[in-house]
């Protein structure tokens, strides 16, 4: 689960393979370790309530569109692999890192149960960077044409063709992470690793940060607008989520400011609509913001209104709520507010999402104590089965004086890659932040630097990429 970690042509022809040597300067090492933050303390709290590797190229080319065949070319391997990035089944981590100062781009491969670190420079005719399988690994060419096939099994490097419908709604301006997912048709289609805005198998995208009365839903293969939302005057969309076990269907909030004022907090409702029929399939009215739909597509997380209003200094302090679609009925999560450490107050919780069973919710913290003059970062995860809140960075020292924003969590849910930050969820300016890895026991703790800018702060690498499960 991916999650934002920031809170700010033709073929190629042989002459590309010069670009490629690039490839071969490479290093490994160590990311900047400190020692391992304490055990994890957990706080017991009752709720209030109880490749195989594929040729990218497609099968079915777009209409009066011939579908390019893939070019291999031998190149030479990458000879100084580590073991870990070898053998498939250690944690990895790829991430981006780039300095103004020195004109660096790299990818960065990081073993997470030990903080080693492999780099490969980061070809200049390339834009994005995807894993294939937990095996292989791929950059995208700026045209989007071609991708560089980098075997970890072997070393080996070749150049393959992409179709135009692999990358058919492909920003050709995203310079980060990738995913590659396979469609209906078996045919795969790439899309951004974070902030997508496209459906569960990627048939449709929707359009909810324009035009603030109106939802455009465009299928991704023709196209053609397939559905919009009425237009409402004096009611503004704030927020639309696509259901993740069903393609076509859509839930978006609406609703309208006081008088006076620009904040969206009357007359709410969450409407859930398939994009394909046009037809409603459920409306609840409350003091929705900022959903975040269950995996298993039974439960929507939500918090107030004012949550879209973070970044103006809004704090969210009250309980965040459970929508459970099948009664319409809601559970609040009260004891989430109330952990609060010693000398120190809530400021505000952010970033939540869900783990990937529909079982646990996952979020961050953020305090402030008036004594100390210091803010605290804390990651958490709240079990809805039985309560209980456990937090894997409580003891980090690190986060003294530092936010932390959720990032995403490895395949096998052992660590964690958030982001640290000087700067706050509730101010829209940038400081100093770093990337951490911690595992969810509260140790094995490691960071680095994602981003050195010419004139600005150091920033984390916002769209990291963990390798995928055998």
């Amino acid at each position: 689960m991916m999650k934002k970690c920031e809170f700010g042509s033709s073929v190629m022809k042989y002459t590309l393979v010069g670009l490629v040597i690039i490839l071969l300067v490479s290093c490994s090492g160590t990311a900047n370790q400190t020692p391992s933050s304490s055990p994890i303390e957990t706080a017991m709290l009752t709720a209030t309530e109880p490749v195989e590797t594929v040729m990218v190229a497609t099968k079915t080319p777009l209409p009066h569109t011939q579908t390019p065949e893939a070019t291999l070319v031998v190149i030479p391997s990458l000879h100084d692999l580590p073991s870990w990035l070898k053998d498939s089944n250690p944690n990895v981590l790829a991430a981006l890192i780039t300095d103004d100062l020195k004109r660096i781009r790299d990818v960065a491969f990081f073993n997470a149960a030990t903080g080693e670190r492999y780099e490969i420079p980061m070809p200049k005719d390339t834009s994005g960077f995807f894993w294939y399988d937990n095996m292989n690994f791929g950059f995208l060419s700026k045209d989007l044409k071609t991708a560089y096939h980098i075997d970890f099994k072997t070393g080996n490097i070749s150049i393959e063709a992409i179709s135009p419908q692999s990358t058919r709604w492909l920003d050709k301006d995203w310079v980060n992470g990738l995913v590659r997912s396979k469609e209906t048709n078996n045919d795969f289609v790439f899309d951004k690793a974070l902030y997508s805005n496209a459906s569960k198998n990627k048939s449709f995208i929707t359009e909810c940060a324009g035009d603030p009365n109106t939802i455009v839903v465009t299928d991704t293969k023709t196209g053609q607008v397939i559905w919009e939302s009425d237009r409402l005057e004096n009611a503004w969309v704030t927020d639309c989520t696509w259901s993740p076990v069903d393609d076509n269907q859509l839930a978006f909030l609406r609703g309208s400011p006081k008088p006076q004022s620009d904040f969206v907090t009357e007359n709410i409702s969450l409407t859930i609509v398939d994009v394909t029929t046009g037809k409603i399939i459920s409306t609840f009215a409350g003091n929705f913001g900022g959903l975040a739909w269950s995996p298993d597509g039974t439960k929507i997380l939500y918090q107030d209104p004012l949550v879209h209003y973070q970044t103006y200094g809004i704090p969210f302090q009250d309980a965040p709520c459970i929508l459970f679609l099948d009664t319409g009925e809601s559970r609040c999560l009260r004891a989430i507010p109330r952990l609060v450490p010693e000398g120190y107050e809530l400021t505000t919780t952010f970033d939540y999402d869900w783990a990937s069973d529909s079982k646990s919710i996952y979020y961050a913290y953020l305090y402030y104590s008036p004594l100390k003059e210091e803010i605290l970062g804390n990651l958490c995860v709240y079990n809805l089965l039985d309560g209980h809140i456990t937090c894997p960075t409580q003891n980090l020292e690190f986060l003294h004086g530092r936010s932390a924003g959720f990032g995403t969590i490895s395949p096998n849910q052992e660590f964690i890659d958030f982001c640290a930050s000087v700067a706050t969820p509730l101010n829209d300016y940038a400081d100093n932040s770093n990337n951490v890895v911690i595992k969810f026991d509260g140790t094995g703790f490691f960071s680095w630097t994602g981003a050195i800018q010419d004139g600005g702060p150091t920033v984390c690498s916002f769209s990291t990429l963990w390798r995928p499960l055998p």
